[in-house]
């Protein structure tokens, strides 16, 4: 059984600082740009709300100092504002409608509220103004993932990465893009880099579930069984970690540490037929064929087309001896479309 995905995207867009080179460098910083540095620093260290304040003062100092409301956009936005970030880049771009920094901000913006359309516009926008730019190459990766143009996001990101060899976020992203085309081998190597890249991102609950899909799908079970363990590290209400964990448990042959965790996920969602199913797996596996069939009459009572448990019921009732009810079973999974259960008919039920 495959592992369900769920896919949600969370984009960090990198901050660039630009500031006019000066020839003599050992002059003072002018008070603006005092403010303004400040306010990067607090940024750096997550403090929003008072890098906006600093913003803010550099801006009466220079009121057309168009970085500065563009980091007050990004403040916004990490704050939970995407309106009040759009409104701000709106300003900066009233003041400089080239700005390349300004635009790119913009499109993401417009991207994470979901205005796929006019994000794409932005940023193709951007693209005229520069033809090498990784940010922007990342943002339009990130657009054609969302859209699943993934042999497009693909290129994006791997220009993005040939632009910036360490750019951690974009060997994120096209670690998910490799994973939705299938290529688990490229998607874990790419993971692994973002890893190396950015050891402090111990939180992220998409990079361990789509490690733990990965591993799973090429059978590296133990690999498989670390990572949705990480995963319950950080939720231990997830359900889906407990599913799928168990799953590979069963593979593994630890049958008691599977009905365990699919009993976990039971207990979080009581309408899991999947959990249900698994856990009559792996009792069945340790003979206990009563309490499986128990189970998959559960499964099948949630969702009466679910054709895995059917199979599975049918084969424990083999076990059992009642070939006719085994029999029963699978024709009622071949009417539900499963390729298993008519190859086994054709073994032991036409005589």
């Amino acid at each position: 059984m495959k592992p369900h995905v769920f896919f949600f995207f969370i984009f960090a867009l990198e901050i660039s600082y630009y500031f006019a080179q000066k020839k003599d460098t050992t002059r003072l910083l002018e008070p603006d740009l005092v403010y303004y540095n400040k306010g990067c620093q607090l940024i750096d260290s997550t403090d929003y709300k008072e890098a906006i304040k600093l913003f803010h003062k550099a801006l009466k100092i220079n009121s057309q100092f168009t970085q500065a409301i563009n980091k007050i956009a990004y403040c916004k936005y990490k704050l939970g504002d995407g309106e009040g970030a759009e409104k701000e880049l709106q300003k900066s771009l009233e003041l400089d409608p080239d700005n390349l920094t300004t635009i790119k901000y913009y499109g993401f913006i417009l991207f994470e509220d979901k205005k796929f359309r006019q994000a794409k516009a932005c940023l193709d926008s951007a693209r005229k103004l520069s033809t090498l730019d990784h940010e922007l190459d990342f943002l339009l990766g990130c657009i054609n993932l969302s859209e699943k143009n993934l042999k497009t996001a693909l290129a994006n990101f791997n220009s993005a990465i040939e632009i910036k060899n360490n750019y951690a976020d974009a060997f994120l992203k096209r670690g998910f893009t490799y994973f939705e085309m299938k290529n688990y081998k490229n998607c874990l190597a790419d993971l692994g880099r973002y890893q190396s890249l950015n050891p402090n991102d111990t939180l992220n609950t998409l990079l361990f579930s789509t490690k733990g899909n990965a591993n799973y799908n090429l059978q590296n079970f133990a690999a498989s069984i670390s990572d949705y363990s990480q995963l319950l590290k950080i939720n231990p209400k997830n359900d889906t970690a407990y599913l799928n964990r168990g799953a590979a448990k069963i593979e593994t042959g630890d049958f008691s540490g599977a009905i365990d965790d699919e009993t976990n996920a039971t207990k979080i969602r009581s309408n899991s037929y999947a959990a249900f199913n698994l856990r009559g797996v792996a009792k069945a596996s340790l003979k206990s064929y009563a309490a499986a069939i128990e189970d998959f009459d559960k499964a099948i009572k949630l969702k009466f087309d679910f054709h895995p448990a059917y199979v599975n019921r049918a084969s424990v009732r083999y076990a059992m001896k009642d070939k006719k009810k085994a029999c029963d079973d699978l024709y009622k999974a071949d009417q539900l479309g499963s390729n298993t259960a008519f190859k086994i008919i054709e073994q032991y039920c036409k005589d």
